[in-house]
């Protein structure tokens, strides 16, 4: 009866106040009542309180949820939008990624033609002419009409025939030309059979200088003494254990270095030239890098003209031999002020 006039005078306390917040009040002291009079119903109470708490907790999953999925479905257009563009041609490939994807196809196949290859890299038949012409002119390819095909060179002695001929001359020519370097130099180091025996002498003095090369044999041969070694990515070419093309030659270009050395197949009043594919590229590059420009030459190849000239005689500040020049060569080397240095026999 106490608690009835509790309730009820709670609720008669409340009239004047309003009628929602009485019934409110009224709702409340009910409850509270039932509350005594049933324990169980607490629990009740509670477990209906939860299940209206996790209902809200999963509309919010649901709704992040939802939300990440569509924020998904965004993202998915927009890079299947970006793919559609590249493939419509506005994300071009670079002009060295081109050439080496010429170089590859000319592996595969004898002829590559500009028409085709101007559609395949969405460029003009212009842009793709001017790619032929730049990878002939680095002796990499043979143009022809309308395209291009892969060097046909007749037979021209490997790296291992080379080095096995004329030895006692190639040796005192890279004894002389590793004396040329001096500690704290940089010096780039082109592929053949005489700069390697010049990488024997340099490792043999213990020269402490840097060496950048695109030869295997150089690298590892230098290696086993004081000097730095930097190797040349690129296409490997098996026959002379060496790499070429576009990425040798973009490598090259990043560095300046006091002293270039560089071999060639022969050399006329015309200059130095060179008949392994993709060599005079690089000999070309490595000239342009260097303070100090020196050609290791034997006398067999006076008056010899290669494949590809890679340079004018002026170019050089001097040539390194087992003997003097005669005639008209030594005529064109006086008139280039080239100093002509003669490796004398031990």
């Amino acid at each position: 009866q106490q608690e009835r006039d509790s309730g009820g005078e709670l609720c008669g306390k409340d009239d004047h106040s309003g009628s929602s917040v009485s019934g409110l009040r009224l709702g409340m002291a009910t409850v509270c009542k039932g509350v005594k009079k049933n324990p169980f119903a607490a629990s009740e109470l509670h477990i209906r309180s939860w299940d209206i708490q996790q209902n809200n907790c999963n509309c919010d999953r649901k709704a992040t949820i939802l939300s990440g999925m569509a924020e998904s479905d965004s993202l998915m257009t927009r890079t299947k939008t970006r793919h559609k563009v590249a493939e419509n041609g506005r994300g071009r490939l670079k002009k060295s990624e081109r050439r080496r994807l010429i170089l590859l196809e000319l592996k595969l196949r004898p002829h590559v033609r500009i028409s085709e290859l101007a559609r395949r890299f969405n460029v003009s038949a212009e842009t793709a002419r001017r790619d032929l012409d730049a990878l002939s002119d680095d002796g990499l390819i043979d143009r022809a009409h309308g395209g291009a095909s892969a060097p046909m060179l007749g037979h021209y002695p490997s790296l291992d025939e080379r080095a096995n001929a004329r030895v006692a001359e190639r040796e005192r020519i890279g004894r002389r030309a590793a004396g040329l370097v001096q500690d704290g130099e940089t010096v780039m180091i082109d592929s053949g059979s005489t700069t390697i025996q010049m990488a024997r002498a340099l490792a043999w003095l213990g020269t402490q200088c840097t060496v950048i090369t695109n030869s295997i044999p150089v690298a590892m041969t230098i290696g086993h003494g004081l000097p730095d070694v930097i190797l040349c990515p690129g296409d490997y070419l098996p026959a002379e254990s060496a790499t070429i093309g576009t990425e040798t030659l973009e490598f090259l270009e990043r560095f300046n270095v006091d002293r270039c050395v560089i071999g060639a197949s022969g050399l006329s009043a015309s200059g130095p030239t060179e008949t392994v594919r993709g060599f005079a590229a690089v000999k070309r590059v490595m000239m342009q890098r260097a303070t100090n420009r020196h050609l290791l030459i034997d006398s067999r190849k006076f008056g010899r003209k290669g494949l590809a000239n890679f340079g004018e005689l002026a170019d050089l500040q001097s040539i390194v031999v087992d003997a003097k020049p005669k005639g008209d060569l030594l005529s064109a080397l006086d008139g280039a002020d080239v100093d002509i240095l003669v490796a004398s026999p031990v």
